[in-house]
């Protein structure tokens, strides 16, 4: 039998047993004695009566579902703790790299993301942009050279349309605003058959935007505690009836927790109406809006997306080395923003706001599932797997150096091209 060298035995019962500490710890803060296996529902109260309002309208609740960095802990919440909300407090402190740690999402590789890609195919994107490329021809390469190099073993990928059928004829209104396809579910889209996929449609009929939304929610049913993203790319406002900004607020807070990015393609920002309704579905649900006139505008949203990745590479080496303190310190964060949220929920029904504090005891259910779940050893297998050496992000360095707005990119992150 092989020796064991001296303190390897307590080196190898030490994971196991810090694990265990964590967990008591976020069971703690979770306010419940068994792990959260899945969100729980909130029970309504006899006098809970949902409303539009709570739902479709601007409210307070919109800067509580806010999230810069992902970690379930509202920008809002973060900035009464003392925090940066754009950054990770935790590797900051566990690795002493602040400006770094302010450019880094660790919960998109710790929760896994998962991101839909919604595209307008209506008869308008036909129109030129100022470099003489369709508007739909832009996006489609923009695209499909994001889902050549992003890094398919963290993020899953897929892809919804609408507009591609009938025309946009008065005649064909009714056939175009029921024309929305999900050509390649959620973690469907790959680098294989991302081409052959939007081949399959050209631009010609409605937009039936806020529809798009609504039946995208389908996509997110087994997405739960991931790091969820709609990407809308458009020109137009929604011409089916639909209210996109509602669509946008209740998936929100349907407890899967989708972010949604606009990028607004030949529109300009957001004082016209389209500019407006495109700003206020990214608005309602904590994302950005994207204004863009071409083929570069395009190409440069999703070359930061591949950038944030790179950044968060850079990052993540030194996290998974000291895994347990980085665990330890969010368990704690999470501590003392639930006692905040849980005042915020007593606040609303003590104010009658019965469906909004649902809604706001949900998301604290899947945050609290996400600490309980992910902070442990599939975190930390996570953190080893996506560093600067890890083959995906070594790819997306290499594509983003070829062009001048990807090395810009690059340096943005503080990561220097390989000819420097």
């Amino acid at each position: 039998m092989p020796v064991l060298p001296p303190g390897s035995h307590r080196r190898a019962s030490l994971v196991p047993v810090t694990f265990v500490l964590l967990a008591s710890l976020l069971l703690g803060a979770c306010g419940t004695g068994e792990p959260v296996t899945k969100p729980t529902e909130p029970t309504k109260s006899k006098s809970s009566k949902p409303t539009k309002k709570a739902t479709t309208k601007a409210d307070e609740l919109d800067d509580l579902f806010a999230d810069s960095d992902s970690d379930g802990i509202p920008d809002r919440v973060q900035q009464e703790m003392g925090e940066d909300p754009a950054g990770d407090k935790c590797a900051s402190q566990v690795c002493k790299a602040e400006e770094k740690a302010r450019a880094t999402n660790m919960a998109k590789i710790v929760r896994g993301t998962s991101t839909m890609i919604i595209l307008d195919s209506s008869g308008s994107m036909v129109s030129k942009t100022k470099d003489g490329t369709t508007r739909m021809a832009a996006a489609k390469k923009a695209i499909r050279n994001y889902v050549d190099n992003a890094p398919q073993s963290t993020e899953r990928l897929g892809l919804m349309v609408f507009g591609h059928e009938g025309s946009n004829q008065r005649s064909d209104r009714r056939m175009s605003c029921r024309g929305i396809d999900t050509l390649e579910s959620v973690g469907s889209l790959t680098k294989d058959n991302v081409g052959g996929t939007l081949n399959q449609f050209e631009p010609t009929g409605w937009t039936p935007l806020g529809a798009s939304i609504r039946a995208a929610t389908k996509g997110f049913a087994s997405e739960r505690n991931r790091v969820n993203k709609i990407v809308v790319v458009s020109d137009g406002i929604d011409e089916c009836g639909g209210n996109p900004q509602a669509e946008a607020r209740k998936l929100r807070r349907s407890g899967f927790n989708v972010e949604i990015d606009v990028v607004g393609i030949g529109v300009k920002g957001g004082g016209n109406p389209t500019g407006k309704q495109l700003g206020g579905v990214a608005h309602a649900t904590g994302g950005t809006y994207t204004p863009v006139s071409d083929t570069a505008g395009l190409e440069s949203y999703f070359n930061g997306r591949l950038g944030d990745w790179v950044a968060t590479a850079q990052l993540s080496e030194c996290v998974a080395k000291q895994f347990m303190d980085y665990a330890s310190c969010q368990a704690v964060r999470w501590q003392k923003a639930k006692s905040r949220l849980d005042a915020e929920v007593k606040r609303l029904r003590s104010a009658g706001k019965d469906t909004e504090a649902d809604q706001l005891q949900r998301q604290m259910n899947q945050t609290a599932n996400y600490y309980l779940k992910t902070l442990t050893s599939r975190g930390l297998g996570a953190a080893k797997n996506f560093t600067p050496n890890s083959a995906e992000v070594k790819q997306i360095m290499s594509y983003l150096e070829k062009t001048e707005n990807g090395r810009a990119v690059l340096k943005a992150n503080n990561v220097p091209c390989s000819a420097d």
